[in-house]
């Protein structure tokens, strides 16, 4: 999936050392969410990557591991606007 991907502009969800989610944008309403392996995880459109980022929704990966956007350190996080201007296409 990562050469498939690699042609599309993508922003890091959660950064620990590296992404550990990252969202690539695929359509004008769809986001392609991807691992750290960059193993598919799910396709979701931009309200969906806004619940996750208000905790409202959780991202569950290939190994088990669910990540709540909340409950993680503000560093590992984009900027609030750099997120949006992202999900608007700018």
């Amino acid at each position: 999936m990562k050469k498939t991907l690699s042609k599309y502009p993508y922003i890091g969800l959660l950064n620990f050392e590296g992404d550990v989610l990252r969202a690539y944008r695929t359509g004008i309403d769809t986001f392609v969410i991807v691992d750290e392996h960059h193993n598919f995880v799910n396709e979701l459109t931009a309200e969906q990557v806004r619940e996750f980022s208000r905790g409202e929704r959780t991202i569950t990966v290939a190994n088990g591991r669910t990540w709540n956007y909340l409950n993680e350190h503000k560093n590992a996080k984009p900027d609030y606007d750099k997120l949006e201007d992202f999900l608007m296409g700018k």
